[in-house]
């Protein structure tokens, strides 16, 4: 049996789409989204009533009534985003346009379960009170956090690296802390959602971003959607195998940023810490570094070439704490895919421009998404 409920949904979703993209008639709506137009106009109504949408009229340039276009009414509604990463939280509070209201970034040295809280708490406080100064109401929190999850559960499950960390029922532990609704969802999708709404790919329904850092994944987006796969897990390319010295390993244990920092320690000077480290020795032409950094070029683009093979996607965005290895870096992930891509297609490969905390702004897109989402569906 057709679920009516679910499908009306799903077009008020589409609708919901276009709208957050641009002024639009409802016209327009109905002949971008194959909607019938009493469809469009229903749906129209119910953002209407709940005080998200606004009719904006103006002069026609012909004869006639005024053109009537609807505008997203920005200050509607508000959430909050926040990142977890293995030695940092960050959030931020935006309206319905992505405007940055409110920032807030700790690290933590401990990785233990209380010191991740605590900072995890210290953000979301200061959040909090900036949007209450502002006399802001926070409508949701989206999570953004290393896979595996359980989003239905609301728990970040066992992330690799993050060995502290574990089981933590953490939608229920913000919900009773804050009482709005939370969500959470995997850290590598909302920037790929945040590129596609904030970044160059704007324009873009088909495209993959690659985030590099301590752990590696992608988040997808096909016919300008995220593409989750059943269980979730797409886009897991730091579990990529990779056969080397005998053994299998993941590609993020052999080419994770910690790792490439740690060989680079042993390998080129005891006095290496960090990427950034790393970057000066580049600068400087040391050929272990640029040894180093193309060897790893290699082994992502590789990774990204088994993707582009599997996805037929043509445009890729990478970002992370990778991108300071620059040129050297992308020129060989760019060779790599290059020599070894089946079709010879072009292929379009660039660094991400979405700044560093393009997680938490993804978050909060997604948290006002997931917020109406909600209010259609409790309309009925």
């Amino acid at each position: 049996m057709v679920n009516v409920d679910s499908i009306r949904l799903n077009n008020s979703l589409k609708v919901l789409n276009f709208i957050m993209k641009n002024e639009i008639s409802r016209a327009d709506l109905a002949r971008k989204t194959s909607l019938t137009k009493t469809t469009v106009g229903g749906i129209v109504r119910d953002f209407i009533d709940l005080g998200f949408l606004r009719e904006k009229r103006f002069a026609s340039s012909g004869i006639g009534r005024p053109s009537v276009l609807l505008e997203i009414i920005p200050n509607s509604v508000h959430a909050i985003g926040l990142e977890i990463e293995r030695h940092r939280v960050s959030g931020c509070l935006t309206d319905v346009p992505g405007h940055l209201l409110a920032q807030k970034s700790i690290s933590f040295s401990k990785s233990d379960f209380s010191s991740i809280m605590n900072s995890i708490f210290e953000v979301l406080d200061d959040l909090f009170a900036k949007a209450s100064k502002r006399s802001v109401n926070v409508n949701a929190i989206v999570v953004g956090a290393p896979s595996p999850l359980d989003r239905e559960s609301g728990i970040i499950k066992d992330p690799p690296k993050f060995s502290d960390f574990e089981n933590v029922p953490i939608v229920d532990l913000m919900y009773k802390k804050y009482g709005v609704d939370v969500w959470i969802e995997n850290d590598v999708d909302m920037v790929a959602l945040g590129e596609k709404w904030f970044g160059e790919a704007r324009t873009l329904d088909d495209f993959m971003y690659v985030q590099v850092n301590e752990g590696i994944g992608a988040g997808i987006i096909t016919n300008g959607e995220l593409y989750r796969g059943k269980e979730g897990y797409s886009g897991e390319i730091g579990h990529f195998l990779i056969f080397k010295n005998g053994e299998y390993r993941y590609l993020e244990d052999l080419y994770g940023v910690d790792v490439i920092v740690s060989r680079a320690k042993k390998e080129i000077s005891p006095h290496i810490s960090s990427i950034q480290d790393i970057e000066k020795l580049l600068a400087s032409k040391n050929k272990k570094a640029e040894k180093l950094v193309i060897e790893t070029g290699q082994a992502i683009g590789a990774a990204i070439l088994s993707m582009i093979h599997t996805l037929g996607i043509s445009d890729v965005f990478v970002g992370g704490k990778i991108v300071v290895l620059g040129k050297i870096f992308l020129a060989s992930v760019q060779e790599m895919i290059s020599k070894h891509i089946f079709s010879k297609s072009e292929i379009n490969i660039r660094f991400s421009n979405v700044k560093e905390t393009a997680v938490a702004i993804g978050a909060a897109g997604q948290g006002i998404r997931l917020y109406l989402q909600k209010l259609i569906a409790e309309k009925g």
